[in-house]
């Protein structure tokens, strides 16, 4: 019976395949299910459909040998036939592929539970949501990811589910929601934010303060300026970028205590950059001094945020700076001094540019450029 059913499989009449692959769904022999996800490339969709659904009802092996060939089809040919596959599921709308892949989550490895998740995520059904909450406490981290960005993609049903794993979740959960809430705006998903600038974990804390930043949320401002004083150089990079995107001139000075006790690179350029764009005369002093600092990327981060200040009290450090023996801080020195468009620089910037061209140092052409800024605003 099962040989001639396989014959029928692959026969000249799309409705006779489909009747065959409908028979196979309950077969226990392993030659119906390598069948079958042979079918699942079949040109006829109701037989592709029909194998699908057959190798689901095949129990946890069938539902392992459907995921293993999803798993495939996604990696060939940019994943059209798995997009296909996908189509015909979702277009089903039937509980039972949702309550059988959900069941995949709990018994089968790591790369079929990982492809189980894309799946459940890609038929757009909300009864996928508790399967996918619960994949959230999975021990394998790429799941979990998934997990989380199907979740973020479901709407505000799946949001109690994500707000749990921040709050209370492991780690990688923890990480990954923070992560994908800076697509999320919304009191509630601030609020948690927040809260996760407290967490124990550094990385988590830094997505966390992150995805602030990208929701630009002024009732956080509080919170990140707490969080340039944190003992991981990643978070407190991550804070002044956020308070720098804010421009909240209350920002000033709280920025201006962190840098000067910031000894982490990445910070110290953050906390730079931070007050370069909030413009605020206040930062003058300090970002003065930092042109005097050793580390010619922060000397260049300083620059540039003192042509945007545009104040004209910087001019004469920053022709000084038009001979610094990096050709980083050359540019940025020129650069702001374009921007600041005042004349007493134009003599100076005229002479480090024929210098620059005697020479052949790669700054001419960034010299000639600050030069016609600086003209066309006098």
């Amino acid at each position: 019976m099962l040989f001639w059913t396989l014959r029928q499989l692959k026969g000249r009449n799309p409705e006779t395949r489909r009747g065959a692959a409908q028979s196979l769904g309950r077969a226990t022999d392993p030659r119906a299910r390598t069948a079958l996800a042979e079918a699942l490339h079949d040109p006829a969709d109701n037989v592709v459909a029909a194998a699908a659904r057959a190798l689901l009802e095949g129990g946890p092996e069938g539902t392992g040998v459907l995921l293993m060939a999803l798993r495939g089809a996604g990696q060939r040919d940019g994943g059209q036939d798995w997009l296909r596959i996908m189509g015909l599921l979702a277009a089903a709308r039937e509980p039972s592929v949702v309550d059988r892949l959900a069941r995949a989550l709990d018994g089968q490895p790591a790369p079929l539970r990982r492809e189980a998740v894309r799946v459940l995520a890609a038929l757009g059904d909300p009864r996928s949501t508790p399967a996918l909450a619960r994949a959230l406490a999975d021990d394998d981290e790429a799941v979990v990811a998934e997990a989380v960005q199907a979740l973020s993609h479901s709407g505000a049903a799946a949001l109690p589910h994500l707000l749990a794993a921040l709050e209370g979740g492991g780690a990688t959960a923890r990480r990954c929601v923070a992560r994908a809430f800076g697509r999320w705006p919304g009191a509630a998903v601030v609020e948690a934010l927040m809260n996760a600038l407290a967490d124990h974990d550094a990385e988590v804390r830094r997505c966390a303060a992150r995805a602030l930043g990208e929701l630009n949320e002024p009732r956080s401002l509080n919170a990140l300026l707490t969080a340039l004083r944190d003992t991981s150089g990643g978070v407190a990079q991550e804070a002044a970028v956020a308070v720098g995107n804010l421009g909240d001139p209350r920002a000033v000075e709280p920025l201006i205590a962190a840098a000067r006790g910031q000894t982490g690179q990445g910070a110290n350029l953050a906390l730079v950059e931070a007050l370069g764009r909030l413009a605020d005369p206040r930062a003058l002093e300090f970002l003065l001094q930092r042109l005097d600092h050793p580390d010619p990327r922060l000397v260049a981060a300083a620059a540039l945020a003192l042509g945007t200040s545009q104040d004209p009290q910087a001019v004469d450090a920053l022709i000084a700076k038009l001979e610094h023996a990096h050709e980083t801080v050359r540019k940025a020195a020129a650069d702001s001094l374009g921007r600041i468009g005042n004349p007493m620089a134009a003599t100076a910037l005229t002479l480090a540019h024929e210098r620059a061209v005697r020479r052949g140092l790669p700054e001419e052409k960034d010299f000639a450029r600050a030069l016609q800024q600086l003209r066309a605003q006098t």
